[in-house]
């Protein structure tokens, strides 16, 4: 059983990122509806569908968290311990953490290139996240940024900026 103020804090969550999925599933509409397939499916149909779906979560998460108001069931609030206000900020903190690392993976993308900026994104959150620094970790960053570059760039010929590797991109043409 939930606090009220945990309660309240869901609430505030739910429908902030309610708002977002109206947004992104408003922005979807302005995707152009040429048909792929001749059918009335066009290039908006998987965008508004997840849009859709995330929509229907959001109202099911509200309606977990306003029915226990409604019928008050929930745990009254002890006044919190000084272990449980530091291990409150320590949680604050590491995802403060982990939105810089997406800040600087934002800012350095167009600087570096995708290729670089997906591989350092990929390391420096599992490092982030407590994982020891190895080669099966270089590894798995180098695998999953080929592995984005096959996926978007050869099979779906999406043009990504290469940044400082932009000389080097007459080898894989």
């Amino acid at each position: 059983m939930k606090t009220k103020s945990a309660l309240y804090k869901d609430l505030v969550g739910t429908a902030i990122a309610l708002a977002l999925v109206a947004a992104y599933y408003v922005a979807a509409g302005d995707i152009p509806r040429s048909s792929l397939i001749g059918k009335g499916v066009g290039a908006d149909a998987l965008p508004r569908g997840l849009g859709f779906i995330a929509g229907i979560l959001c109202l099911i998460l509200l309606a977990q968290n306003l029915w226990p108001l409604l019928k008050g069931q929930y745990k009254h609030e002890d006044k919190p311990t000084p272990e449980k206000r530091r291990e409150s900020q320590i949680k604050h903190l590491r995802a403060a953490g982990m939105l810089l690392i997406g800040i600087v993976y934002l800012w350095v993308f167009q600087l570096v290139g995708w290729p670089v900026s997906i591989f350092a994104l990929l390391v420096a959150t599992a490092l982030y996240s407590g994982r020891p620094f190895s080669m099966k970790l270089l590894a798995f960053g180098a695998i999953v940024t080929v592995s984005f570059w096959l996926l978007f760039v050869v099979i779906l010929e999406i043009s990504m900026p290469m940044g400082i590797l932009e000389p080097l991109t007459h080898i894989f043409s």
